[in-house]
């Protein structure tokens, strides 16, 4: 099985159109010759990119930049979006048809985009909102939010709006390098200065793969990964409220122990109390205070390379 032709049809139509900004797509044909009708199509595509087989026009490389009948454009390039097909398989079983354009590149890729080599093209950046909907636990000083009685409001306050979000696409060389990235940063948070967010305000939940990507003899996964930040850090806090409340009085014979919380007439209390930091019970009318968890990994981002 082997490709013997690879040309422009002589009946092909040039086609290009231009965008508002001035950049040119060419839409392109080539006609490809076979020495075997049950040739698989990939095998086809490969082989018609041969550039040692003297054909008159090889079938492009994915990224090359446009070239036909001596015109050159450097600012388009041919993305790999190709359609292989059979225009006559009753009468001309061996030939093909291939199909494809010539782009510029799309919005947020920089030139190295159009490097031949999957592993050395620059790393895609965009931005993205996240909406969130979460209950307001303090206010901007840090103050619990409760209602003159010193006890949670009964119509719980929420806040609406949206996170920042940074995505990168990278390439990968094998699925080693992916489940390394993966298990080194999931569900975490950083420890350092990132894109100027002060430690533990930017985090990351997964790292998901695309399938691998084969480009000639190089083969890659792409992945992406979504940073999420946020104001405040990304811990767990919980008002430290509960029915248990500790005796942290030294004199007393159950110093150390917890007990049941009671009201002024010594009945189990139907809501929870507040308490100390130390588990004793806060005085009626005192504002509470909060207990925060760290639940996350801590991970310098420095090493992400994004």
């Amino acid at each position: 099985m082997a490709v013997t032709e690879v040309k422009n049809p002589q009946d092909f139509h040039y086609r290009m159109t231009t965008d508002h900004r001035g950049r040119s797509t060419y839409a392109m044909r080539w006609e490809i010759d076979t020495d075997d009708q049950l040739m698989p199509a990939p095998l086809v595509a490969i082989a018609a990119q041969a550039t040692d087989q003297g054909f008159a026009s090889p079938l492009p490389a994915r990224w090359a930049s446009y070239s036909f009948q001596g015109a050159t454009d450097p600012y388009a390039f041919f993305k790999g979006n190709l359609q292989l097909y059979k225009p006559e398989p009753t009468t001309k079983p061996t030939r093909w048809w291939a199909e494809g354009t010539y782009e510029p590149l799309d919005e947020g890729q920089q030139s190295g985009a159009a490097n031949t080599d999957p592993l050395a093209r620059p790393i895609d950046y965009h931005t993205e909102v996240e909406p969130f909907s979460e209950v307001i636990e303090e206010d901007k000083d840090g103050n619990p939010l409760l209602n003159a009685a010193g006890h949670e409001f009964t119509d719980i306050p929420e806040e609406q709006g949206f996170y920042d979000v940074l995505v990168a696409t990278k390439n990968l060389a094998d699925l080693a390098a992916v489940v390394a990235l993966q298990n080194q940063y999931r569900y975490s948070t950083n420890t350092d200065v990132f894109y100027g967010a002060p430690a533990r305000h930017a985090k990351i939940d997964a790292i998901p793969s695309g399938q691998l990507i084969t480009e000639g003899a190089t083969s890659y996964y792409r992945v992406q990964i979504r940073i999420t930040f946020r104001h405040k850090p990304w811990d767990k806090k919980y008002l430290n409220q509960g029915f248990q409340v500790k005796d942290t009085n030294p004199g007393s014979p159950t110093f150390g122990k917890t007990d049941r919380a009671v009201d002024f007439n010594g009945k189990p209390t139907p809501e929870p109390v507040l308490l100390e930091p130390d588990g004793s019970r806060l005085p009626e009318n005192t504002v509470g205070n909060y207990r925060e968890f760290r639940v996350r990994r801590e991970v310098a981002y420095s090493g992400l390379g994004v």
